[in-house]
């Protein structure tokens, strides 16, 4: 029933995902043009997953819209498998251990119905697997019951699909796919910077001067493709037992702004497009007497403080945004429990999640 998380061994993980990932890349890619090769051209797609799996395919669906003309949505697998459409040509089954019961019977509907059903998943030869069409597989294992590697392989794995099929179905020209293509591998490689020492000595004194150890409640805020990172900020935070942490899409949160009381701390996150709605909402911050924190792939002066990633496109600053959520969590929790974090409950909630 308790589960007891190795904070060391988690940062081991967590420093060390760069490397894993940059060393699967090719591999991935040769895997992910196969695939499409012979899927076709969808018109369109449907991604769903459980937790993490299920905020990678937020950004699944989105960055799909973004480069493609394709129809992309994403949802909880119960729900789709209910409500869903029947009439979509690829259904995209997302989940780590291969095993989660709801997508697994979300594959075996998909199929029932005639749709394509394409699996990602880190386990191979697992039920997922056996009732897909295709499975992408990816090398990855978490050494600790906290998802990270494995979340940015699904993040790195749904960019590199998005491209292979905005070129299969001509939605992205060749000079652009390669400039993207390029680029991708690029932010892969730079990840290794930032888990660099400088790097964290930043993320250090954010936790200290913030006391984010101590707060109750946290705030993350993501705009256009980081609303992702505001989910994966709120689910890091929880499971790491740090405080209640609360994720809200930018826009809705504007809509709402006075939610937080007197002196909340908020993290947002928002890429170079967004920007400005992001200095919006720490003004909005500020004016309701809480604390803003602006993380982005913005490299230039901001007037409020900020944490900044790397310089890549913005469909895929969500990648190095979770890296440092990553860290920022890791070191936030060891602040507040040393090097072990007691989980309660942990080994009964995944019993009953999966086959």
């Amino acid at each position: 029933m308790v589960v007891v998380v190795d904070l060391d061994a988690l940062e081991k993980v967590i420093t060390s995902e760069p490397k894993i990932i940059l060393s699967i890349y090719d591999d991935l890619t040769k895997n992910v043009k196969n695939i499409i090769g012979e899927i076709g051209k969808p018109r369109s797609l449907a991604i769903v997953g459980c937790g993490d799996s299920y905020f990678s395919s937020i950004y699944g669906s989105y960055i799909v819209r973004r480069l493609t003309d394709i129809v992309a949505v994403s949802e909880n697998p119960y729900e789709f498998s209910l409500y869903g459409s029947k009439h979509i040509d690829l259904l995209v089954v997302v989940s780590s251990s291969g095993r989660t019961r709801t997508t697994v019977d979300c594959a075996k509907w998909g199929r029932k119905h005639g749709i394509k059903v394409l699996a990602i998943t880190c386990q191979k030869n697992s039920l997922l697997s056996e009732n897909s069409d295709f499975t992408l597989h990816l090398p990855l294992r978490d050494e600790v019951p906290i998802p990270t590697v494995t979340s940015l392989g699904f993040l790195t794995a749904f960019s590199i699909l998005a491209l292979e099929i905005g070129y299969s179905t001509n939605s992205i020209p060749r000079e652009k796919y390669d400039d993207l293509s390029r680029r991708l591998r690029a932010t892969i490689s730079s990840l290794i910077c930032m888990v660099g020492h400088t790097y964290l000595e930043t993320l250090d004194h954010i936790v200290d001067e913030n006391r984010i150890g101590e707060r109750e409640v946290i705030y993350f805020i993501g705009g256009g493709s980081n609303y992702v990172s505001a989910l994966f900020a709120m689910a890091k935070f929880r499971e790491l037992r740090i405080s209640h942490s609360i994720a809200f899409e930018l826009e809705e949160f504007l809509h709402y702004g006075s939610i937080p009381l007197s002196n909340d701390l908020a993290f947002i996150f928002v890429d170079k497009e967004n920007l400005e709605r992001g200095k919006d909402t720490a003004s909005l911050l500020e004016i309701v007497g809480s604390r803003p924190i602006i993380v982005t792939n913005y490299l230039g002066s901001l007037d409020y403080t900020n944490v900044k990633t790397i310089d890549t496109p913005d469909i895929f600053s969500p990648i190095p945004t979770l890296i440092l959520i990553h860290i920022l969590a890791l070191k936030t929790a060891k602040r507040k429990y040393g090097d072990k974090v007691v989980i309660h409950h942990s080994s009964e909630i995944s019993r009953r999640i999966r086959y």
